[in-house]
């Protein structure tokens, strides 16, 4: 069993590798502060007793913290200059043994001012470490700001704010950013945009209630191999991209298995051709079944507002039909893009891969830690309640902002069954408190005073704390 001499040995052997690698800087190697931050992470969130010594001594001495961030800050900025800086950082950490922490948020600082410069998102680099790659990512705001855990001094997530890091390879799963394409680069650049504008990003999330189901194989496992009645779905479609229109959303969601393939076409040419004054940023298209040549896949993409693909993800798990004890008839995927934009970082997982409790899964969630996560679903009133417990816990753990969409298998216009967005400018400073099984949460639902199919929820995130982060503001 480790001891507490172990942890302080591990401990001054941890930053005599920091301070190593922060050395790097002298000799003008962008990745040193990375690979510092990295191992830092790696060893804290791995090894409790040195993250529990961490955190105490860090705890315990709020003054020596910003005594030792702050030299860290100066002498990272000194290296830029050509001063060497590797004797300083070693007199530092004998001064002040085992403030890991203290280093960590000096490396933060020192790479925040780096982003203020050049805030367009470009790829961060990938860490090697321990035989293992590691990728990193921004987060445009604080995940302390609004996060409870935030005010706790003994967790990790205090002491890393403004990045979230994850193993290129989890569980087999790989993680990776979304390849840098022209429709990327447009998003990217259309979100800085947005936030120098100001104002509030509206989310919005669609259901329908116009009947329409998907036509499945007539035996063996669930393929989708279309809607029961194409042109009524489409003009539900239009209704809800008319109503989000309407409400000025930024970014639209529809649900898993409901718009065909031949309705992708149709909402790529709504994009760019019918109505090229539309205000959206981001529209998720659902998701849908789709043959490849090595099988089916359930397949879920996110277009820019000119309909070109931005961010591309396959359904890692299989829904399993209750009643006939059926399963959906797909190829997993083993793979999880991440977009990155001045916005935050998006993810797009499909119905169970947001919500499967099995550690396969419960393992990723427990890394991939992303601003965004929208969720096309199709499922009844218990899955929602697991898409709200996952959500809950992204919301808490790392002020996830979540929107899912979700279509009930049957078409019932249940309340609470259409969707939710939790996250969103109107709830109590986004601080979620657990327990709290409402108040937090905006549930999709059909007006009564609108004769429509289609049932719908709004909500928006301010864009002020990302515009403070911008040069010149």
């Amino acid at each position: 069993m480790p001891n507490e001499n172990d942890a302080d040995k591990r401990m001054a052997a941890l930053m005599e590798e920091v301070v190593k690698d922060l050395g790097g800087v002298e000799e003008n190697d962008g990745g040193a502060p990375y690979r510092a931050m990295v191992r830092i992470w790696y060893e804290l969130r791995d090894n409790k007793p040195l993250h529990d010594l961490a955190t105490e001594i860090a705890d315990d001495n709020p003054k020596i913290v910003e005594k030792v961030r702050k030299k860290v800050v100066d002498l990272l900025f000194d290296a830029l200059f050509d001063k060497a800086i590797r004797q300083q950082l070693e007199d530092t950490n004998k001064e002040h043994p085992g403030h890991v922490c203290a280093f960590l948020q000096g490396i933060e600082d020192y790479l925040e001012d780096g982003y203020s410069k050049t805030p367009l998102v470009t790829p961060l680099p990938v860490i090697c470490f321990d035989d293992r790659q590691y990728r990193v990512f921004r987060r445009p705001h604080e995940r302390a700001v609004f996060a409870p855990q935030g005010k706790q001094l003994d967790k990790l997530e205090h002491w890393l704010k403004r990045h979230w890091i994850a193993p290129s390879k989890i569980k087999g799963m790989k993680i990776r950013e979304t390849p840098d394409t022209p429709a990327a680069r447009g998003v990217r650049q259309e979100s800085l945009a947005l936030i120098r504008e100001g104002g509030d990003c509206k989310v919005f999330v669609a259901s329908f209630i116009d009947g329409v189901k998907p036509e499945w194989s007539p035996r063996g496992r669930l393929v989708a191999t279309g809607l029961t009645d194409e042109e009524e779905r489409w003009k539900s479609v239009e209704a809800a991209l008319a109503k989000a229109s309407q409400e000025k959303a930024r970014i639209v969601i529809f649900p898993e298995l409901t718009l065909s393939n031949i309705l992708h076409e149709g909402l790529y040419r709504w994009l760019r051709d019918k109505h090229p004054d539309h205000p959206f940023l981001l529209v998720l298209a659902g998701s849908f079944h789709v043959k490849k040549s090595d099988g089916v896949y359930n397949e879920a993409q996110l277009l820019d507002r000119y309909g070109g693909l931005v961010l591309l993800h396959r359904k890692l798990t299989r829904y399993v039909d209750v009643e006939s004890n059926r399963t959906e008839g797909i190829k997993r995927e083993n793979r999880l893009d991440v977009l990155d934009t001045p916005l935050g970082s998006f993810v797009i997982p499909i119905c169970k891969d947001f919500c499967d409790l099995g550690p396969h899964l419960e393992r990723v969630w427990e890394y991939v830690n992303a601003d965004w996560f929208l969720v096309p679903a199709f499922g009844d009133t218990s899955s929602i309640h697991a898409h709200e417990h996952r959500a809950r816990e992204l919301r808490i753990r790392s002020n996830s902002f979540c929107a899912v969409a979700n279509q009930h298998p049957k078409g019932k216009p249940e309340p609470e069954v259409h969707g939710f967005i939790l996250g969103g400018a109107t709830r109590d400073n986004n601080v979620v408190c657990p327990g709290d099984k409402d108040s937090k949460i905006v549930h999709a639902c059909c007006p009564p005073n609108e004769n429509s199919n289609i049932a719908y929820a709004c909500e928006t995130m301010p864009l002020e704390q990302f515009r403070s982060k911008l040069p010149g503001t």
